[in-house]
């Protein structure tokens, strides 16, 4: 068994996106405190220089029978006024689905002799 915690430094992906990985034994905390390193190195790397992170995707995986776990985070580095008014692509698909739930609840049911 491997007792230690590990991450690899950020691989670039595209203009301002990224992607880290990150290791971590059972005794480390497995998958979960892979997920902790791999999302404190990317926080790390989008404030050096002087950004803000807008994570993409998270995926964490569990590695063998003891619980050692893998994460992978990719990400953005984006200005600040930038990352705070981002919204993900699927919002529009909640706002449309909230949309329609609002209608459907609003709409007047017909009386009871009406129909």
């Amino acid at each position: 068994m491997w007792s230690g915690s590990r991450y690899q430094r950020r691989v670039k992906m595209g203009p301002d996106t990224y992607t880290v990985s990150a290791a971590a034994a059972p005794a480390r905390g497995g998958s979960s405190e892979a997920r902790k390193i791999a999302l404190t190195a990317a926080n790390e790397h989008c404030a050096q220089m002087g950004k803000e992170i807008l994570v993409t995707n998270v995926d964490t995986a569990t590695t063998n029978i003891y619980g050692a776990g893998s994460a992978e985070v990719t990400f953005r580095c984006l200005a600040k006024a930038v990352a705070t008014t981002s919204v993900p692509a699927h919002a529009g698909l909640l706002k449309a689905h909230a949309d329609f739930v609002l209608s459907f609840q609003t709409e007047t049911l017909p009386e009871r002799g009406d129909v």
